[in-house]
Parts: structure tokens; C-alpha cells; sequence
């Protein structure tokens, strides 16, 4: 048997008789500087009047960089006088070694898979009759292999390289995700994933967007006209930098104050382009009836023709505008309207809205 490190902790008589782990004192961090295996040995002396049972609890845990600490599982316990050994199943991080009755010294080594942890802890006590304890000490060991020769005469049962440790507690439904670099120690994360299969709290990275800049508008109230004179629709307009190539759609509701009377829409650049063109598509009847659409391209500011009717007054109608411009002078692109009837009042209404895709120079 290979020499033993210094002790992790040494537990007089005097323990207090409470069973929480919570309640005892953890060593200090053993460094493991790239060890594979971590050999630990119990050593237990007997009081003068020993107690018939005696349960001696062992809580290793492990840590990647010294602050964030896991526990692992048991590999190998071995020793004549062991009865049973079990895992808690509420700490899950504390094992319980019920012994006979002890008359003489005793000692239980456990061999333990460091898992590529850089630091392990631990601390070790007794349960049982508070007034009759001995003594327990636990020392440790490491190895450069993962089953060291000088360990052969425990041998492996239940190996445990390539398990992944993780946190005492974590948030519902979060996803794991590593921590570090060992491949073997993961952490609590803030998106959530629920059990209805809906992924939340997940920020999608700037870089990952490589789609065109896009610019919203909408209005809130309604802007009217009864002229027969084209009128900007205010608060449908965005304004255009020079030199840059630019997509535009508009999506309008509107209505008029009687069936007979129509409406016109248009687009207008304040300053100079190389080329402005789309369409305008206007509805007149909301009911399906065929030819209840109105369609007009146009190439230059301005440009429009008016519908005659709708199939319903002061009743909700839709138009779209879709277009293309190059600007040669920054300026305000807007959205124009106005009635097919002088004095018969048509209005764009709220919720009336506009994007603006910036495609670059």
C-alpha cells in the first residue's frame, strides 16, 4: 500500500450527535494536478465502550477550478467488517458505511475515478451513539493512471470514466450545458426548455442575423382627406440615406364615406433616385366578388389611378404597396392618398403599417 497524504479530516469523540452533513466541517481542497485516480482510506479507532452500531459517512466532492464543487459516485469499497454500503438519496453526495461492532481499529479503503476534476474535498463523521464514538480519520492517495497497479488488490467494480457531474440543484426544465473544458462537468443554464416542447431564454447572437436592416412604421389614429388633392399619409414614410438600395412594402387600411366614392394611392421621394418603381393593389369589395382588385405599377413619384367604388362605406379596406428605390440624395419616402371625390372624405385608419429593407450599397 502506497503512502497515505495528509489527513482530510479527523472527527474526536466530541462530534455532535446530529446526522446533517450541513453541520461538519469540509477540508481543504486537495489538488489533483492531472491525478486519474483518488485512493481514500478511513481509518477508524474504537472507543473504550464501543458502541454495537456505528454508521461512518463519507462525502467526496470534486471540483474543475476550485469553486464550483459536484460529487461522484463510489467505485470500490473493500474491508472485512463492512455490512452495507448505499448513496443518500436526498444529499446524493454522502455515503453511509454501517459497520458491526467494533472492538479493534479498522479501515475501509475507496478507490475514486477523478473524472479530469482538478480538486477534490471532503469530510468524513460518525452516526450513532452520541456518548460512545471512536475515532475516524481519512486520508488519501492520488494516482497517475486511472487503476494504478499499486491499487490492484481492490479491484474495479463499477468504473466510472466518462461520467458527467453536475450541480446539487438546477432550474426546472433547464438545459445543461458544459462548464469548462474537462468534457465531464455541465451546469444549470437560464434557457428553458418546457414540457410542452416551447424553448425559452435564448438571445440569438447579432452575427447570426446576416439578413437586410429592417425599419418599421405604424400609425395609431386616423389621417383623413376631402379634397381631391394628394395628401401624405402622416407617419407612413421612412427616411432613405443616398447610395443605398432599398425594398419597401405597406400595408393599409382605409375607408370611404360612401360606395360611390374610391380612393387613390401613391408613393413620393423628396429628393432625387436612379430609379423608384412598384405597385399598388387596392381593394374595393372585401367579399370575394371577382375584379375587386385594383392594380397600378408606376416608375416615378405620383403616379396612381382611383378606384370609383367599394362595396361598402365607412367598413374596413385593404391595399398594399410594394416598391423598389435607389436614392441619389438622402431624403423622405411617404406614402400619398387621397378621395376619387371631391368633398367625399376617405381615411387611412390606425394600424396602418410599412417596412423598409436596407439592402446595402
Amino acid at each position: 500500500m502506497p503512502a497515505f497524504g495528509p489527513a482530510l479530516y479527523e472527527s474526536p469523540q466530541t462530534l455532535p450527535a446530529s446526522s446533517r452533513f450541513t453541520d461538519d466541517i469540509e477540508s481543504i481542497p486537495i489538488s489533483l494536478a492531472g491525478a486519474k485516480s483518488l485512493l481514500l482510506l478511513i481509518l477508524f479507532q474504537p472507543s473504550a465502550s464501543a458502541s454495537p452500531n456505528n454508521t461512518v459517512e463519507l462525502d467526496v466532492q470534486w471540483s474543475a477550478d476550485g469553486s464550483e464543487w459536484f460529487s461522484t459516485s463510489v467505485i470500490r469499497v473493500a474491508g472485512t467488517t463492512l455490512a452495507t454500503i448505499s448513496q443518500d438519496t436526498v444529499a446524493l453526495k454522502r455515503f453511509r458505511f454501517q459497520v458491526s461492532q467494533l472492538t479493534t481499529s479498522e479501515k475501509w479503503p475507496l478507490l475514486f475515478d477523478t473524472g479530469g476534476m482538478a480538486f477534490a474535498r471532503g469530510r468524513a463523521r460518525q452516526v450513532g451513539d452520541a456518548t460512545n464514538r471512536g475515532s475516524v480519520m481519512v486520508m488519501w492517495q492520488t494516482g497517475p493512471a486511472a487503476y494504478p497497479g499499486a491499487f490492484a488488490p481492490m479491484s474495479v467494480e463499477s468504473p466510472v470514466g466518462g461520467n458527467i457531474v453536475g450541480p446539487t440543484s438546477s432550474t426546472d426544465n433547464a438545459l445543461a450545458r458544459f462548464d469548462g473544458t474537462t468534457g465531464r462537468v455541465i451546469q444549470d443554464s437560464g434557457a428553458i426548455l418546457s414540457d410542452a416542447n416551447v424553448l425559452s431564454g435564448i438571445t440569438m447572437a447579432a452575427s447570426l442575423l446576416t439578413g437586410p436592416a429592417i425599419t418599421s412604421v405604424k400609425i395609431t389614429g386616423t389621417v383623413s382627406e376631402s379634397a381631391g388633392a394628394l395628401a401624405n399619409v402622416t407617419g407612413l414614410s421612412f427616411a432613405l440615406t443616398s447610395g443605398r438600395y432599398y425594398d419597401y412594402l405597406f400595408f393599409i387600411r382605409y375607408q370611404t364615406a360612401a360606395t360611390t366614392t374610391g380612393i387613390q394611392f401613391s408613393m413620393d421621394y423628396t429628393g432625387t433616385f436612379t430609379y423608384h418603381t412598384g405597385k399598388v393593389d387596392v381593394m374595393t369589395s372585401m367579399t370575394g366578388t371577382a375584379g375587386t382588385v385594383q392594380s397600378r405599377g408606376y416608375r416615378a413619384d405620383d403616379i396612381g389611378s382611383a378606384t370609383t367604388n367599394v362595396d361598402a362605406a365607412t367598413s374596413d379596406m385593404y391595399a398594399t404597396i410594394t416598391g423598389k428605390i435607389l436614392p441619389t440624395s438622402s431624403a423622405t419616402l411617404i406614402v400619398r392618398f387621397m378621395t376619387e371625390v371631391g368633398t367625399s372624405q376617405v381615411d387611412v385608419l390606425a394600424g396602418s403599417s410599412g417596412l423598409l429593407f436596407d439592402m446595402g450599397t
